[in-house]
């Protein structure tokens, strides 16, 4: 699976391996709306993303949902010598999808609602798949790698022709484990945010930050908390008491300050 935007050139000793062409019909992202009636984790959501959520949970329902995990948040240091987190991968990807060609070959995970399906990284991205073009769809880590622009992308050979295909093999198999689809992306791809549900609050924190810089990019982003081992997705709108829980369980003292000091700044 790929984790950046730039890769170096690949080649594959093996013949088998899934080429994609440079143009030509995309694979069709689903034959038919699933039957499968999920259990969205029930939250009372309101305000200007109540729309925006409703759409992610539809989509999540119909096995349309693509979640581009993203790297953790570094910290860097700034031109005044003070440290904060670096938004700049956020960045590129968010610039990419807005460029005339997009985000291409990227990878990214279907949330099948209901069964355990992990994602590559702790947060990212939920993506609408029906407003994507999906170049290859695997059960499971296919070691993708290229790029559909340079006419190079490769990964390992798959028979899933659609994303209903992968949900149903997903629900019928029960393996537990990430697959991986890979999509060119444009801005209007992106529905919302995600942070898997997990102790450390870093994940929470890092999104809640991110939702608040992408609205500098024109991105105004509902967010959810994913629970892969139920395959459950919960709106997540946090109070002011629940954030400062979440800071305050920062261990690290620097990492705190730097939280403490950027979540003010954000208007949390």
């Amino acid at each position: 699976m790929r984790d950046s935007i730039e890769l170096d050139q690949a080649t594959s000793g093996h013949d088998k391996t899934f080429k994609a062409p440079i143009t030509g019909h995309p694979i069709p992202i689903t034959e038919k709306v699933g039957e499968y009636q999920p259990a969205v984790e029930d939250q009372v959501v309101s305000g200007e993303n109540l729309d925006q959520t409703t759409e992610v949970v539809e989509i999540f329902q119909r096995d349309n949902l693509l979640a581009r995990a993203m790297s953790t948040l570094p910290i860097e240091r700034q031109e005044d010598g003070s440290l904060a987190h670096s938004f700049r991968i956020w960045d590129e990807e968010v610039d990419l999808m807005g460029s005339s060609s997009g985000l291409t070959s990227a990878s990214s995970t279907l949330l099948v609602p209901g069964e355990v399906v992990p994602t590559y990284k702790a947060y990212g991205f939920l993506m609408n798949a029906e407003e994507s073009e999906i170049i290859h769809i695997a059960e499971m880590d296919s070691v993708s790698r290229g790029n559909v622009l340079h006419g190079d992308f490769q990964a390992s050979p798959s028979d899933l022709e659609n994303l209903n295909q992968l949900a149903d093999r997903v629900r019928g198999e029960k393996k537990s484990q990430m697959n991986e689809v890979n999509a060119n992306f444009k801005k209007e791809s992106v529905k919302g945010l995600f942070a898997v549900d997990a102790l450390s609050p870093h994940n929470k924190l890092d999104i809640l930050l991110a939702q608040k810089h992408l609205e500098s990019k024109g991105l105004n982003l509902p967010m959810f908390i994913y629970d892969f081992k139920k395959g459950a997705l919960s709106p997540w709108r946090p109070s002011t008491d629940e954030i400062n829980s979440l800071a305050d369980g920062v261990k690290i003292q620097v990492a705190k300050s730097i939280y403490d000091r950027e979540l003010r700044q954000a208007g949390y």
